[in-house]
This record gives structure tokens, C-alpha cells and sequence, in this order.
């Protein structure tokens, strides 16, 4: 048995390496053809396979330039327009001249897209002043009277800033040129009359030399862009003093009155000088009664929008140095009855500026605030009224500026293109 058994196992057959019993590796069917066939494709695929890799890595490259490039196309686009609205918008209030406007909308250019990263995008030869028909809606290139301003803004090869492109250069496509245009419109009415009223108290002194500066560019603004338009000055202590009437300023037709103005603008000084009310307290009220007197003066022209006391101060109401004033001379006077209090001037001050706007005088305050006094400001900002406007700077030399944008503020200022 034992014999037997053993020579039967001999005879059963034996496997193969692959441990397939019974089949040979002629047969085709084991995993051994599967792999020659698999390294037979693979050799012959390779050229085929390195072909469409290249292809894909163009194709993938070149959807990678069109989404970078693409969107930085489009962001610098959208910045090229904001920034031609944005100095257009600026440089319109300085209408009709040439030289302020160009210098206000190339500042504005500058400041949106700095030179030192986007180049120079807005060349003076892009500036363009016209006429805006608002009837018509219809912009003319040089055609007077001036009273709109057109800006391109460039990124191109012209102006030496084309915008060059970081991956589409492999798709033929290195840089690109491209422009923004905006068209400002100021609108002017026939009339807004002014009646300036100017503190000249000894805590004033140093900064006149601004304040007299800020007054005449009131009164330039004024006659460049009202045509119907009259303006007053009045100084002011704890007394006031009208140092010209509301008088026609709108040029060309009334140069005289404007030279009249502006000599008695260039005359303000400290008080006590000639000229100058006396150095006697910090009274508003009675400069802002003044004012009301001027716009009461006179009946204003048919085309008239608006009439406005323009308060340039620098603090609180004050009795001090009054020495022998007598405040008892004023309609607004009687809360005191001549012996008066620092609150009793600035109740009455407020009185005033009631007053005004029961009369439809619109009051504006500039506030020339060098000791950063919070009470202060905020007793300035109570005396607006109307549609009237405060702002506070602790910079006397700003007041210029501040006289400006409040005159560029009368004017119908919008985008039109």
C-alpha cells in the first residue's frame, strides 16, 4: 500500500513555475502573454503618449494665461476708469482754466496709479476741454463756454507703459494697449451769492496771511463761475465791521467791483490795524448778524439758487479784552443786555444763525482749529444751517483748499460720459 501510494504521487503531474497545473506556457492564456502584450503597447505608445502630453501641457498652459492674464487685463482696465472719472471729477471745479485743471487731474491721475508702478497713464495732451449740452447730451471737443473736461487714461505703448502680460506670450500675445475716457461736467447757475465773514481777533494774527488767501479764491471761484453772482465782506471781533457791500462780481461784466472786492480781501489784518474792528473778545454772533444785514440788502438776481454766510473762525466765543464794547447796540442783544457772558455770546450767536435760516440763508463754517479744541468745533458745527457745510482743519494753509471744494460744492458737479 505504502509503495503504491508513493509511486501514484509520482506519476500525478507536476506544476508549472506559475503554479498552473496541466497547462503549458504555449497555450496563450496566463498572465505571462497579458504582460508581453502590455510591454508590446507600451513600447509602441510612447511616441504617441510624449505627443498628446505636449499638446495638453500648451493647451492647460495656454487656458493658465487666458485666467491670469486675463483677470490682470481686467483689473488694470477697471483702474484705468476709475481713475480717468476720478481726476475728471477733480479737475471740472477749476473750470474754465487750463492750467489748474490740467494740474488737479494729473495730481488725481498720480495719486490713483502711481508713475513708479503704472507708469505715466495720463499725458496733458489727454486732458480736453469742451461744452456739455445737457439738452442734448451731446459733448463737443474746444467748444466754449468750458464748462466740462475730458480724460483719457493709457496704459499703451504711446505713453511708454504698455501693460505686458506674464503667460500669454506663449500663445503670440506679449503685452496689450488700453484706455479709459471720462467726461466731467460743471454746471454753474446764473447766481449764488456769498456774504464772507472773516474773524481777524489776535488769536488769528499769525495765520491772516492764509485767511486772506483763502478769501480770494471764494471770491475767484465766485466770479469765474456765477455770472449774476455778488459777494460781501465782513471782519469781526467782539464788534463787526462791513468792509464792502454785496457787490456784482461775475466777470467779464463787472470787473470793477471785483478789483473793489479783491483790494478789501487783500487789506484784512489783524484787529486794531487800520481799517480792522478793535482787538475786543471773539464775538460771532454780531459778524453773522452783519452777514444776515448784507443778504437783507438787496434783492437778488432772477436766476439766483442760493445765498450763503461763509464763517471763517478760529474759537469760542469770548468775552475777554471786550473793554467798554457795548453789546446791547444788536437786535440779538437782549439775552444780556449789554453785560454778557462767554455763553451768553454764543446763545446769541445761535440766534443769529436761527435768523439766517429763517430767511433762507444757507450758513457754512470753516473752522481753523490749531489747539485740536473739540468744544470748540463742535459749537462752530451747531452754527450750520440750511444746506450749509462745516469743516475743520488744524492747518491754516488748508484753508484754501477748503474754500474751493465749499465753492466746487454750489456747482452741479457729475460724470456725464
Amino acid at each position: 500500500m505504502f509503495r503504491r501510494a508513493r509511486r501514484n504521487r509520482e506519476t500525478l503531474p507536476r506544476p508549472d513555475r506559475h503554479g498552473s497545473a496541466g497547462r503549458g506556457r504555449e497555450s496563450g492564456g496566463g498572465r505571462s502573454g497579458k504582460t508581453t502584450f502590455l510591454k508590446r503597447f507600451l513600447r509602441e505608445s510612447d511616441g504617441a503618449i510624449a505627443a498628446l502630453s505636449s499638446v495638453s501641457l500648451v493647451v492647460i498652459l495656454g487656458m493658465g494665461a487666458f485666467a491670469i492674464d486675463m483677470s490682470y487685463a481686467y483689473s488694470e482696465r477697471n483702474l484705468l476708469q476709475v481713475t480717468a472719472s476720478a481726476a475728471a471729477l477733480a479737475a471740472a471745479p477749476h473750470l474754465p482754466n487750463l492750467s489748474e485743471t490740467t494740474e488737479k487731474a494729473v495730481e488725481y491721475a498720480e495719486d490713483n496709479m502711481p508713475p513708479e508702478t503704472h507708469g505715466t497713464v495720463l499725458d496733458s495732451s489727454d486732458i480736453v476741454l469742451g461744452n456739455w449740452d445737457p439738452a442734448t447730451e451731446t459733448w463737443t471737443e474746444g467748444d466754449t463756454p468750458f464748462n466740462a473736461v475730458e480724460i483719457t487714461t493709457r496704459r499703451s505703448t504711446v505713453n511708454g507703459n504698455r501693460l505686458d502680460l506674464f503667460l500669454a506670450p506663449i500663445l503670440g500675445l506679449g503685452w496689450l494697449d488700453m484706455e479709459a475716457r471720462a467726461v466731467a461736467y460743471a454746471r454753474a447757475p446764473d447766481a449764488w451769492d456769498v456774504a464772507l465773514v472773516q474773524d481777524v481777533t489776535g488769536s488769528f494774527a499769525e495765520e491772516i496771511g492764509d485767511a486772506r488767501v483763502a478769501d480770494q479764491t471764494m471770491l475767484d471761484c465766485v466770479s469765474n463761475n456765477f455770472s449774476e453772482s455778488r459777494m460781501g465782506l465782513t471782519t469781526f471781533t467782539g464788534t463787526s465791521h462791513i468792509m464792502t457791500p454785496m457787490l456784482p462780481v461775475g466777470l467779464p461784466e463787472n470787473l470793477s467791483t471785483y478789483v473793489e472786492l479783491s483790494d478789501a480781501v487783500d487789506m484784512l489784518d489783524r484787529c486794531g490795524s487800520f481799517g480792522m474792528p478793535p482787538c475786543s473778545g471773539t464775538h460771532i454772533g454780531i459778524g453773522l448778524e452783519r452777514g444776515i444785514e448784507q443778504l437783507d440788502s438787496y434783492t437778488p438776481a432772477p436766476g439766483v439758487v442760493g445765498q450763503a454766510i461763509v464763517i471763517v473762525g478760529d474759537g469760542r466765543p469770548d468775552t475777554r479784552n471786550s473793554g467798554s464794547i457795548d453789546y446791547s447796540e444788536s437786535d440779538h442783544y437782549h439775552v444780556c443786555g449789554g453785560d454778557c457772558s462767554d455763553g451768553d455770546l454764543a446763545q446769541m450767536a445761535n440766534l443769529a444763525a436761527d435768523d439766517a435760516a429763517s430767511k433762507g440763508y444757507d450758513v457754512f463754517v470753516l473752522f481753523y482749529d490749531e489747539s485740536n479744541d473739540d468744544a470748540a468745533a463742535a459749537f462752530f458745527e451747531g452754527l450750520v444751517r440750511g444746506a450749509g457745510e462745516f469743516r475743520r482743519t488744524p492747518n491754516s494753509d488748508d484753508l484754501e483748499d477748503m474754500m474751493f471744494e465749499l465753492c466746487s460744492g454750489f456747482r452741479d458737479l457729475r460724470l456725464v460720459m
